[in-house]
């Protein structure tokens, strides 16, 4: 039923339901042409031997969901370009919606080590009109960017965040 709700939604894919391992499957169906193959069952060894088999027979990039965050980085490794974690995704989410006035993106990187954030400076922040060395940056943090209309400005000591500047940060999980 599902692979009949994503053909319907998404005509010019192909979808196929059936053993991402069965080898003579993808062989039949020529996965080794396609351009991208995603194993999304709710199994994270099968999703992970489905897209290294799927690879193996000529796949240009592969994708997995997978249950265990702690998995994402051995995807990574076996050369798995994308692995998604449906509770990860679901935080950043949820992290999105409590701080959705500033928070204007965020991106969890190897599996919670790492956030990059944009967060747009309000009238009213403590970071407006201070100078990038005056300010107290958490250890671990850092801040990468500053957009200020269409202009990108990679930050140094003396740069100034004004109202309305999106920041670009990046922050580790142990950042205090």
């Amino acid at each position: 039923d599902v692979a009949q709700t994503i053909k319907a939604r998404l005509p010019e894919v192909t979808v196929l339901h059936g053993d991402g391992t069965d080898v003579e499957l993808l062989t039949e169906y020529e996965i080794g042409n396609m351009d991208f193959v995603a194993a999304v069952t709710g199994e994270d060894e099968v999703n992970l031997m489905g897209a290294l088999l799927a690879r193996r027979v000529g796949a240009k990039r592969t994708a997995t969901v997978v249950q265990r965050a702690d998995y994402i980085d051995i995807h990574h490794q076996l050369g798995i370009q994308t692995a998604l974690s449906p509770r990860q995704l679901a935080s950043d989410h949820v992290l999105r919606f409590v701080r959705q006035k500033e928070l204007k993106s965020l991106a969890t990187l190897e599996g919670g080590a790492a956030q990059v954030m944009e967060i747009r400076a309000l009238e009213g922040a403590r970071a407006i009109g201070v100078q990038v060395k005056q300010m107290k940056v958490p250890r671990g943090a850092i801040l990468c960017g500053i957009l200020k209309g269409d202009r990108v400005i990679i930050p140094h000591g003396e740069s100034v965040i004004d109202a309305g500047d999106t920041v670009i940060a990046l922050a580790t999980a142990r950042a205090r």
